[in-house]
């Protein structure tokens, strides 16, 4: 079975039956172009839940804590359990507890029931400068 990007993209199917098919098998991919993201987790609204909202936010920079810099998206998911992150480097924020990931190409956004899992793709080194 071909994931739900391809199909869209060599038009097997027209983009409404896409969310269907994502209904169906309960998972969702999304790909964003992105210099950097910052994932970070959000406070409960209900303390008895276990599992938490967290929040990816989207740039076009590098280091974007450094400048109180405004997001180009920021994509809110609620009640987490767990975030798998593959293929990134990642800088860890002691002061907010938030994971900072620069230089990259793009990234995939794969929702799985209460799982996120994150794929990046950096840039090159000749491509930095």
């Amino acid at each position: 079975m071909l994931p739900v990007d391809k199909l869209f993209k060599q038009r097997l199917f027209p983009a409404g039956y896409i969310s269907i098919i994502t209904r169906i098998t309960g998972v969702i991919m999304e790909k964003y172009k992105a210099k950097s993201i910052i994932i970070g987790r959000k406070k409960r609204k209900d303390s008895s839940r276990e599992d938490y909202p967290c929040f990816i936010a989207i740039f076009d920079i590098n280091d974007p804590q450094k400048g109180g810099n405004v997001p180009k998206k920021i994509i809110d998911y609620e009640d987490i359990h767990k975030v798998m992150i593959s293929g990134c480097d990642i800088n860890y924020l002691l002061a907010g507890n938030d994971l900072v990931v620069n230089d990259l190409e793009s990234f995939e956004v794969e929702t799985k029931g209460k799982h996120i899992i994150i794929k990046g793709k950096h840039i090159k080194a000749k491509q930095k400068k």
